[in-house]
């Protein structure tokens, strides 16, 4: 057998990837004061942990009345707490929960059962229909941020960069070939992915591109 000098090692990678997590690790030290001897050596040892919980906020609503104006309703924060209810308007939810369960459905493709199910297993009690008019009630302000940022990336002499790449659709209780389009304009670090019944045609391009001035576009690299 070859000797450990003459092995080829053209494929060896120049480095390899270690376990981690983005961000600061927690550290928990040990409490030195508490070792019954001498201590000859310390090391930190790295575990994973993962954490997914619900929690309920309350904000306090103050009904009080001006001189000469109509009782109304007010939030007024206390220090250390948030200036403003968190909830979603039209929900009982926060943004990012609303969020959290938009990329559960429509991203990773889990069920309304599912998803019920696993708030139900954190501990929350919901019907799957207020969960679905929840998501239509983002649906109509994610549309309004569609707009801007559409607005943003065709922007007049812009350039920008788009093409079409083939996705799976769950259509009822199969999937289906279709294709999904992204426009990227770099400058402006927006992209947008925009999708028309599964089609690549140019006409899904064109329309969604309407009179925009753009400087150029660019396809297939």
């Amino acid at each position: 057998e070859p000797s450990g000098k003459d092995r080829d090692l053209s494929n060896r990678p120049d480095g390899y990837k270690t376990m981690g997590v983005a961000g600061e690790a927690t550290e928990h030290p040990s409490d030195l004061t508490k070792v019954p001897g001498r201590i000859i050596e310390r090391r930190m040892v790295r575990v994973f942990s993962f954490r997914t919980f619900l929690t309920e906020e309350c904000f306090e609503m103050v009904h009080y009345a001006e001189p000469g104006k109509k009782p109304k309703w007010s939030y007024f924060p206390s220090e250390g707490h948030p200036d403003v209810v968190t909830s979603f308007e039209g929900t009982r939810a926060t943004p990012e929960f609303l969020q959290a369960i938009a990329y559960e459905v429509y991203v990773k493709n889990v069920t309304f059962g599912l998803l019920h199910q696993w708030l139900t297993d954190m501990g929350m009690t919901i019907s799957k229909n207020t969960l679905c008019n929840w998501l239509k009630k983002g649906k109509t302000y994610l549309d309004e941020l569609v707009c801007v940022l559409k607005s943003i990336a065709l922007e007049k002499d812009s350039i920008v960069n788009c093409d079409e790449t083939w996705c799976k659709v769950r259509k009822y209780d199969h999937y289906k070939k279709c294709y999904i389009w992204v426009l990227v304009n770099k400058a402006r670090k927006t992209a947008i992915f925009f999708y028309e019944n599964g089609s690549r045609g140019r006409d899904v391009l064109t329309d969604f591109l309407g009179d925009a001035e753009l400087k150029s576009i660019m396809s297939d690299g």
